[in-house]
């Protein structure tokens, strides 16, 4: 499943228990594309299903360096290691990598 969504999407308590269902007791992939991290702020179960929210793009728009980290993961193998992606990278809140799968990520000056 794969979400490039903002805000609060028009899901009754049994979609969103399906959604999380398909995740965590199936499985089941779900791929969160850029604005994904402003959907649902008011749901915690999601934010801590997609590793935290957005906060802000203090950098703008810009050529960010891309890394590949997890090269094995199937949509990952087309990738080069490391490519530039002209877009406007968020900084996030409440993130946590503990519970995520990151596949890229961006190279920011820095990061580690």
């Amino acid at each position: 499943m794969l979400f490039y969504t903002g805000g609060d999407l028009e899901m009754n308590p049994e979609q969103k228990a399906a959604l999380l269902s398909f995740v965590h007791d199936d499985g089941k992939g779900f791929i969160g594309v850029h604005s994904v991290t402003i959907t649902f702020t008011d749901w915690p179960e999601y934010g801590e299903m997609i590793g935290g929210y957005f906060d802000e793009h203090p950098w703008g728009t810009f050529d960010a360096p891309i890394l590949i980290e997890d090269p094995n993961f199937p949509g990952m193998q087309q990738w080069p290691k490391s490519f530039v992606l002209k877009d406007e990278i968020y900084q996030m809140k409440d993130y946590s990598r503990d519970n995520v799968r990151v596949l890229m990520r961006s190279m920011l000056p820095g990061w580690i």
